[in-house]
Formats: structure tokens, C-alpha cells, sequence
């Protein structure tokens, strides 16, 4: 039988997965988040391009992705693109920023995105312990 290829990003598409309801299933047992999270805590590989450049992709959450380019999906990228997808997250993110904040931050920096990371870093501290920084995330 043929092994079947698993891409890069579905590799970080799993890994992000797991670590978001990890820890989203003992925000929720504690008592901290509402069971209805795990909704908006699904991710999808999306296509996303900053600029104008040329679109890359990215894990981003299945409902904002939905909500912004409807039920349509772009064909799985051809292997050429797949093997030059970067694979460093950045753990000091995921450690200070927790759920899906964390994941949006690692994104933001793993695609080369530095100064939109460290505004959202920003507005999330303005914001802190607030209802308004949820609805940011």
C-alpha cells in the first residue's frame, strides 16, 4: 500500500490542533471559558497575503477563514510550495499569549510578519482581562 504524503502545514495544522484544544479542554474544565469556545477554537490551513504579495499559507481559525472567503477552498498547494512552508513557531508566544491569541501571534511571526504581531501584542495589552480583548482574538 502507498503511504500517503502529509504535507508541512498539515504537520503544523495538527500540531497547533492539538496544543489549542489541549489547552482549551483545561480552560474549560476549569471553569474559565464557556464550552461553546471549542466552536471557534477548530483551525484550517487558509490561503493569506499581506500587502499584495504573493499568498501564503497559514493556520488560521475555520471560522474567521469561512467568514471571509465563504464555504470555497483553494486546492491543496502543489508539493514545490509545500516543502518551502516554514515550520518555526515561536514557543515564547504560544507560552505568554495562551489559545488561539497565541496561535494568531505564532503565525503572524513564523510568515515575517513582526510588526502586525506586535501591534496585536499591543492591543492585547491595552485591552487586558477585558470582554472587548476576547472579541479582538
Amino acid at each position: 500500500m502507498k503511504q500517503q504524503y502529509q504535507t508541512r502545514y498539515e504537520w503544523l495544522h495538527e500540531s497547533y490542533q492539538k496544543w489549542l484544544t489541549g489547552f482549551t479542554r483545561h480552560a474549560v474544565s476549569w471553569g474559565v471559558c464557556h464550552p461553546n469556545i471549542y466552536y471557534f477554537h477548530n483551525l484550517t490551513p487558509g490561503w493569506v497575503s499581506f500587502n499584495g504579495e504573493k499568498p501564503e499559507i497559514a493556520i488560521v481559525p475555520q471560522s474567521l477563514h469561512r467568514l471571509i472567503y465563504g464555504p470555497d477552498k483553494r486546492a491543496t498547494p502543489p508539493l514545490d510550495d509545500d516543502l518551502i512552508v516554514n515550520l518555526c513557531t515561536s514557543e515564547h508566544l504560544l507560552v505568554h499569549h495562551p489559545m488561539l491569541e497565541g496561535i494568531l501571534l505564532s503565525e503572524c511571526e513564523r510568515l515575517r510578519q513582526r510588526s502586525l504581531a506586535n501591534k496585536l501584542i499591543s492591543l492585547f495589552r491595552q485591552f487586558g482581562g477585558t470582554e472587548l480583548r476576547l472579541k479582538l482574538v
